[in-house]
């Protein structure tokens, strides 16, 4: 009890001693610079923190709100394989707003620079994507696009070969025209589909191209509407016993949420760890500036003791600074 007593009546000018707060001030001046170094090590280590912990919760809540858009239905089935007559009939009785699409891989030709390029076509049938908005250059090329004999490209490949509205391009035996030029295509690639870009078609013109043949990779889907995700979840339950035996997967709004969520949580996590890891090393870095910052100063320690200050009042005059700039 007499040693706390003691500790506190030597701490007691750390408070109330204006010598001190007036040394440490004069001091700090003329060196602000250093003392400015120490500081934005570890600002800089903690903004990084704060930083990527920001990001990962205006990503979550992003896909939260734009999950359906994501997907661009309520209810996918998808296959590689050809859908027997049995399994199709169920799927196709279902008694709520449906869509389609092919998607596969093939070669595009570009009547005007003579070029040919790998791509990813889509053909579409219906009225997909349900929710979210095409964006195309012209506005109304979507709807030419449903008349047959048209096709639309990703925005990024007609500028990389110079394509224009009305040239026409070919897809295996069909010449089709140019509608326009797609920006944003809900459930599309997005910044992928610079390295990977797509080409879309109606789906009566699929046959035309030739492009289904024996042991073609055709990626099916079957899209469906629903009034909620719960009727969503429900529709998916009716028909696993027909998914399982014909061998087709399915995802809903709310499965699309949860692995992208679950993508985007592993990138949280490994860019928090080096965010952690690189605040470590920057609390090392100033723990180590501080113990050579203190060290320097002991010349000066030694002629305030000369002068008659204790050594708590020469402690606290380093300590305040190092103290408020932590």
């Amino acid at each position: 009890m007499e040693y706390i007593i003691k500790l506190k009546r030597k701490l007691k000018p750390f408070y109330s001693d204006g010598w001190v707060w007036r040394m440490a001030w004069r001091d700090a001046r003329h060196n602000f610079r250093r003392l400015f170094l120490f500081a934005a090590s570890l600002i800089t280590g903690i903004a990084g923190v704060v930083s990527i912990a920001s990001l990962n919760f205006s990503l979550q809540g992003e896909l939260d709100r734009n999950a359906r858009e994501l997907l661009g239905a309520d209810l996918v089935i998808s296959t590689s394989k050809t859908i027997d007559s049995a399994a199709y009939a169920v799927l196709d009785s279902v008694k709520t707003e449906k869509a389609g699409e092919a998607e596969m891989f093939s070669m595009v030709y570009f009547s005007e620079s003579k070029q040919s390029r790998l791509i990813s076509m889509h053909a579409l049938k219906g009225d997909f994507p349900f929710y979210g908005t095409i964006e195309t250059v012209p506005n109304q090329a979507y709807s030419l696009l449903k008349q047959g004999g048209y096709a639309l490209l990703d925005e990024p490949l007609g500028n990389q070969y110079s394509v224009s509205e009305n040239d026409s391009i070919k897809l295996g035996n069909s010449w089709f025209k140019v509608a326009g030029f797609v920006r944003k295509f809900p459930g599309g690639s997005g910044v992928l589909a610079t390295f990977n870009p797509s080409v879309y078609i109606n789906y009566s013109d699929l046959d035309s191209t030739g492009l289904v043949q024996f042991g073609s990779r055709v990626t099916k889907r079957i899209f469906y509407k629903t009034a909620t995700e719960a009727d969503a979840k429900k529709l998916e339950d009716n028909l696993k016993p027909t998914l399982k035996r014909a061998g087709l997967r399915s995802e809903t709004v709310e499965e699309r949420k949860e692995d992208l969520g679950e993508g985007f949580r592993s990138i949280y996590k490994f860019f928090s760890l080096l965010a952690f890891i690189a605040l470590i090393l920057g609390c090392i870095g100033v723990a180590s500036s501080v113990n050579i910052y203190a060290r320097e100063k002991r010349d000066e320690v030694a002629v305030l003791r000369c002068v008659g200050s204790s050594g708590w009042q020469a402690f606290n005059i380093y300590f305040l600074q190092i103290f408020f700039i932590g």
